[in-house]
């Protein structure tokens, strides 16, 4: 009985003699951490102001201040242990993050991989908020741009999230980067019409349009010998902020082809189907062929 208080006395006097000498490094760490993190928070306050003042400040430069602000804390915990000279715990708390670290990156790589695909896309201004752009199949105008995920509203009205990391796997599109955009017409005429007046009329009429950029030419091509006609595509310049510009142009570009065609008599055909009736056993040449066209062909 004697023994056992003996080593519970001895065992307290232990903690004792542990306390008193470990008090003066215990209180010279809370001291250090109160300082340091005091300090800390000041530098960060004037950072961010900084940032403010003197660029854009994204999502991208708060995710940086914010990881900043735990290394660094995370470096004032470290250095407390060290004065409270728990070395050997400082070293198994890092080999232990190592491993943790290594298996949060395979868990969370294709988080990892979004994150950091969104903090390139904004740092170099790939595209901007409002800028219409196309991207694994999708077009529109960009709403949002986030760390994980690019916003995009369709033509349609919608709002579509497209992962970070696949705008930059994928070809991308930014119709908004030059303010211009071309715009395309297609057209076929009938095979009897004459395509040197068929070029001229098509000429004149875009170089008149509203809203074509003048200091671009306007270039026409045939491009194919169709089924019913001679195929060709005009193309010219317009200034381009919203899909809209595009969509009203090439609205007034074909109105005004259709209107030139009609005031100089340059048909555009309808499509000739060619229907083969079966002949019969007895008369094999009793069979006959039709061609079917609109029984008013545009003029136009």
């Amino acid at each position: 009985m004697d023994s056992a208080i003996d080593l519970i006395l001895e065992q307290l006097h232990t903690w004792y003699i542990n306390f008193w000498s470990t008090l003066p490094n215990f209180i010279a760490a809370i001291l250090f951490l109160v300082v340091y993190v005091l300090v800390f928070r000041w530098i960060k306050r004037a950072l961010v102001r900084l940032l403010e003042k003197t660029i854009d400040y994204n999502p991208v430069y708060k995710l940086i201040v914010n990881l900043s602000y735990v290394i660094i804390i995370t470096i004032g915990l470290l250095i407390a242990l060290g004065i409270l000279k728990l070395d050997g715990t400082v070293n198994k708390l890092l080999a232990g993050a190592g491993i943790i670290g290594l298996g949060i990156s395979f868990a969370f790589q294709d988080i990892m991989a979004n994150i950091f695909s969104g903090a390139y896309i904004t740092m170099k201004q790939v595209f901007r908020v409002g800028d219409y752009i196309e991207s694994n199949g999708i077009f529109g105008s960009v709403k949002g741009i986030k760390l994980r995920s690019i916003a995009i509203n369709n033509l349609d009205g919608q709002e579509v999230l497209i992962p970070s990391r696949m705008i930059l796997q994928q070809p991308l599109t930014n119709y908004s980067t030059t303010g211009t955009r071309r715009v395309v017409v297609n057209v076929g005429v009938q095979y009897s019409e004459d395509l040197d007046k068929v070029k001229k009329v098509v000429l004149e009429t875009i170089s008149s349009l509203e809203g074509r950029l003048k200091d671009k030419p306007v270039e026409l091509f045939f491009t194919e010998f169709a089924d019913s006609s001679i195929n060709l595509m005009c193309r010219y310049w317009i200034k381009y902020d919203r899909e809209p510009d595009y969509k009203h142009s090439l609205s007034d570009a074909i109105m005004a082809i259709k209107a030139a065609f009609e005031a100089n008599d340059i048909t555009i055909p309808f499509p000739i189907r060619t229907i083969e009736m079966g002949s019969n056993n007895n008369n094999p040449n009793s069979g006959s062929i039709i061609q079917i066209q609109s029984d008013n062909p545009s003029k136009s």
